[in-house]
This record gives structure tokens, sequence and C-alpha cells, in this order.
């Protein structure tokens, strides 16, 4: 048996996270949480993770409102992008569209984020009838390779951009 040491706790937890053993994850990552206040917004990732994959929302939502103030620049974008989507599932559509806009612009090297941040932005854009806007949001796309042919369709849709 390995000493319970806190950092031997994370690893493991992290172990069991990996391996999507998210009920042993969640009850170690949780102790860590309520007591290591210094390291709560990194944890709060994994926790929020969780919560998100067990359809609770709203707590998933508290723990990605408290991981995007982490230290970990791909965990943060990737909380950015799940709140965006916790927010238009839970029917607020700005929050949502600020979310992503977050990623695109603040985290602009996490690519694989920023692709699917500006997809779901121009969606959200179309829906409320900014045609002119979701088509800017998606010209940087316009020329990439292995698109879903969902996003083309839209891409070709749109009017140009004007900016």
């Amino acid at each position: 048996e390995l000493p319970q040491t806190d950092e031997t706790k994370y690893k493991i937890a992290f172990l069991y996270f990996k391996t999507k053993d998210y009920f042993n994850a969640k009850k170690l990552f949780e102790d860590l949480y309520n007591r290591y206040p210094k390291y709560k917004n990194d944890i709060a990732y994994f926790l929020g993770i969780i919560a998100y994959n067990s359809k609770d929302l709203e707590l998933a939502k508290k723990y990605f409102e408290e991981a995007i103030k982490g230290s970990d620049y791909r965990r943060v974008a990737e909380s950015y992008f799940i709140l965006g989507d916790i927010y238009e599932k839970l029917g607020n559509q700005d929050e949502a569209l600020n979310s992503y806009i977050n990623v695109i612009y603040l985290y602009s090297q996490a690519k694989d984020y920023v692709i699917k941040s500006r997809i779901k932005a121009a969606k959200i854009l179309e829906k409320e009838d900014k045609r002119i806007d979701a088509a800017c949001m998606l010209e940087p796309l316009k020329n990439m390779e292995n698109l879903d042919q969902d996003v083309i369709k839209l891409i070709n849709s749109l009017p140009k951009c004007v900016k």
C-alpha cells in the first residue's frame, strides 16, 4: 500500500480520471479540492469534467467557472469551451457565445478548441440572424481540410464576410 500523501492522492485520482473511473477519481479530487484552496481552480477542471459527463450541468458549470482561473493553458481553454456548451444547453446563448469568443481570442494556441469554438459561435450567430457575423466567424476556416460536411454546408449558405 502506497503512503497516502496528498501528492500520491492526486496522482491516483488522475489515474482514475484517465481510466474513466470517475467514481473513485471524484472522491479523491473532492478531498483535495476542499483541503487545498491554492489548487482549487486546477482541481475544479477534473471535477467539472466528471460532473459534465454525468450530465450534472449546474455542478459542472460551477466547477468550470472556477477552472477558467486555473494555471494550465489547454485545460483553461477546454474549460471555456465546455462552459460555452453548458450555457447553450441551459439556454443562455449570450454567455455561450462569450465563452466561445474567449477561447478564440484568449487561447489562440489551443487550435482544436479555437476551431470548435468558431463553429459553435457561428451557429449561434446564424440562429440570431447575424449571418454576416457568422460568416466572418468561419472565414479563417474556409481553406481548412477535413472540415465536417455540416460546417462546409453552413459556410456555403452564409453571405460573404464583410468587415
